[in-house]
């Protein structure tokens, strides 16, 4: 069975199975020059699987503040009533780049 590859929006997605676009996740790895040989040399089913089992894994594993904004929706981000670790309120209708990058 193949699984759709589709990024959270921020709308609270119910078929959503990534926090991360293949674009954005290019566009971090390019700074690290190790990391980047390894992730460049995939495939883009190769790194859509590994962002997904990624996003399986961060919503798995990590305990985040706040609350679900979309109860329907398939990953735990957007969620309202939290705050970033320099106090600022943090959009319910994002997933953030902290969460992103992680």
């Amino acid at each position: 069975m193949s699984v759709s590859f589709v990024v959270e929006d921020g709308t609270g997605l119910i078929n959503a199975t990534s926090y991360v676009s293949v674009v954005e996740a290019d566009d971090f790895f390019s700074v690290d020059a190790f990391e980047n040989t390894s992730w460049a040399a995939l495939n883009n089913t190769q790194k859509q699987n590994l962002l997904m089992k990624a996003t399986r894994l961060m919503d798995t594993y990590y305990d985040y503040s706040g609350n679900k904004v979309f109860e329907n929706a398939s990953l735990r981000w957007p969620r309202s009533g939290v705050v970033d670790l320099d106090g600022n309120v943090v959009s319910q209708s994002i997933v953030p780049a902290a969460v992103k990058n992680a």
